[in-house]
């Protein structure tokens, strides 16, 4: 049986665990900019405007590319491969598949992404303490002034 041209669109846009989503343009420090497809929404397609990455889960841990494409090296590339208007920057097609990865064994790819996951829960943990730390320091400053004004310090 013929699939109807609704099928076929479908099937062409419609999201996979493990794609990798890439905004086509932006701002210019937001090119690479991207996360790992998990089946969020079921049945879920995307749009024009973004890329979507399907890549072999045999030979790439889509959280380790991700990563590189987000990393520095990533951003640099995206950057002076990217065409750029006054507010605008954006990415081809052509430009994407340029893009050299460098394509370490599986097991290490994830060592990568685990390692990477660990400094992250070490940053998200550091934000907290920071963001604690300046709620006692503004609950603190009052008194502290009061005691100021009061000659008591």
């Amino acid at each position: 049986m013929r699939k109807s041209c609704y099928e076929y669109e479908r099937e062409k846009w419609q999201l996979q665990p493990g794609d990798i989503l890439l905004t086509e343009g932006g701002d210019w420090d937001k090119l690479g900019r991207g996360t790992v497809w998990q089946e969020e929404i079921p049945n879920c397609i995307h749009q024009n405007h973004i890329y979507r990455l399907r890549i072999n889960l045999n030979e790439f841990d889509p959280y380790y590319l991700s990563a590189l494409i987000a990393s520095p090296y990533g951003k640099a590339y995206f950057q002076t491969a990217s065409k750029q208007t006054t507010n605008l920057a954006t990415i081809n097609q052509r430009q994407l598949k340029a893009f050299v990865i460098f394509k370490p064994p599986l097991p290490e790819q994830s060592r990568i992404v685990a390692y990477l996951d660990e400094l992250q829960t070490k940053v998200d943990t550091m934000k907290h303490l920071r963001e604690q730390a300046m709620t006692e320091l503004d609950a603190l400053l009052p008194s502290i002034l009061d005691k100021a004004f009061k000659g008591e310090l």
